[in-house]
């Protein structure tokens, strides 16, 4: 376990307690289209730094988990897909997810 990885955990663990505390519009709006610059996604990141389980996501998500075991290998979803999920159009999907990603820029300012 290295000095590198732990902060790498830490700062999972954070953002994971502060994704958590959002609406649940955000949430799903930001966890669905989760990805890397490349436009990989990387939700994966939770389970893998052993921070949240994927039942711990499917519950933040507010979703069952077997509907979240369908939705997993899509991972990223596009906005009009989560659009659907949402009953909202593209647009309020599109600006929950800027609005998460601020708040969550401000909250987590210390770490950057």
């Amino acid at each position: 376990y290295t000095v590198a990885k732990a902060a790498i955990v830490t700062l999972v663990q954070a953002l994971w307690q502060e994704v958590r505390e959002l609406p649940r519009a955000q949430r799903m709006a930001l966890l669905l289209n989760l990805r890397e610059a490349d436009g990989r996604g990387c939700l994966a990141l939770f389970p893998a730094t052993g921070v949240a389980t994927l039942r711990q996501i499917a519950d933040a998500l507010e979703l069952h988990a077997e509907r979240f075991a369908e939705l997993w290998p899509r991972l990223p979803l596009d906005h009009a897909t989560i659009a659907g999920l949402l009953e909202l159009t593209r647009q309020q999907v599109i600006n929950l997810r800027k609005s998460a990603r601020e708040r969550l820029a401000r909250r987590l300012k210390g770490f950057f």
